[in-house]
């Protein structure tokens, strides 16, 4: 009797020597090891002063909360969080213009988060779960929109950032009764900045010049009138008037359909010097003829000037005569 009971217990204790190299060597790829590894600077992109008031900006950004490992389709509840407890709006410290945004859980924003609120994404097995990991660099996806809306904001770098508080409750292998062994549960707490850049934009008034008709080159009288110009605000420039398509080193000229000429100048305000894309030949912004320099990016600037066609050419043969020139701003 005393023999098989000291047999008994030493069946008993080599229960403990099979379940634990069990659990020692589960293979490294059966864990799905979600971490938070923050991505840096997310950015917005680049879009222009005009182009973010009337159409806003959406990004899809690397919220940088990855679980790369398992694809075992087991049957468990799992479970990520994402808690939103802060966000600062997009700001520029040049001019202390700021921009809103929203955070959203698809690109058209049918759906915004609010700071407060937890997003939680379960499913009942993990190839589920992972699957939902379509974002950059194999992230769990947020998108911020920044809406179109009426800013009349500086051309600069724009930063704000998101802080997200991250937890997760995932299994990647079951035992026997449904028990969990190999559960892989964390919390951390992440900070994502934002970056937009806002470039300087215009609106440009510029309306077509007509001379009339003439028998002869002398018949046609100057034409004097202007165009307007509204940068974005804060951005000082200037324009030039491009050479046309016909420019033969000596002046502007336009052009009929049989290939004939007529020199023409535009020249600045009612002066005689010439309007051009190059140098000095520009106007400045701070030389406009109303509104000079008022750069509140809601005012316009005038700048006039007197087109006229040249006298010291033979009249050309009669036909309608065209030329296109390119108005241009530089920053």
């Amino acid at each position: 009797m005393t023999g098989r009971w000291r047999r008994l217990r030493r069946t008993l204790l080599l229960l403990p020597v099979f379940i634990l190299p069990a659990l020692a060597t589960l293979p490294a790829g059966a864990r799905a090891a979600c971490a938070v590894n923050n991505p840096g600077a997310a950015s917005l992109g680049a879009i222009s002063s005009l182009e973010i008031s009337q159409a806003g900006n959406h990004t899809e950004i690397n919220t940088g909360f990855t679980c790369p490992g398992s694809l075992l389709s087991i049957v468990y509840p799992q479970t990520i969080q994402a808690q939103i407890t802060a966000a600062t709006g997009l700001t520029d410290t040049a001019s202390g213009d700021t921009l809103p945004f929203a955070i959203c859980q698809d690109s058209a924003c049918a759906t915004q988060y609010a700071v407060g609120q937890t997003l939680t994404w379960q499913k009942t097995n993990l190839l589920d779960l992972l699957g939902l990991f379509g974002g950059p660099g194999g992230t769990l996806p947020l998108y911020v929109q920044v809406p179109s809306g009426n800013y009349n904001v500086a051309a600069g770098t724009y930063a704000g950032s998101i802080t997200i508080r991250w937890s997760w409750s995932l299994c990647v292998l079951l035992g026997i009764g449904n028990l969990c062994l190999a559960p892989d549960t964390g919390s951390t707490t992440e900070t994502l900045v934002l970056s937009l850049t806002i470039t300087a934009d215009c609106d440009i008034d510029a309306p077509n010049l007509n001379f009339g008709a003439a028998p002869l080159v002398s018949g046609f009288a100057p034409v004097s009138q202007g165009l307007n110009v509204r940068c974005t605000r804060g951005s000082a420039y200037s324009v030039g008037l491009g050479d046309g398509g016909a420019y033969d080193g000596t002046s502007r000229r336009m052009q009929d359909p049989a290939g004939d000429f007529l020199r023409y100048e535009i020249y600045k305000q009612a002066g005689a010097e010439r309007w051009g894309d190059q140098g000095t030949a520009r106007r400045a912004s701070a030389t406009a003829d109303s509104n000079a320099g008022l750069l509140d990016g809601v005012t316009a600037q005038q700048f006039t000037y007197t087109a006229a066609i040249l006298t010291g050419q033979t009249t050309p043969p009669a036909g309608t005569y065209a030329d296109t020139i390119v108005v241009d701003v530089q920053f």
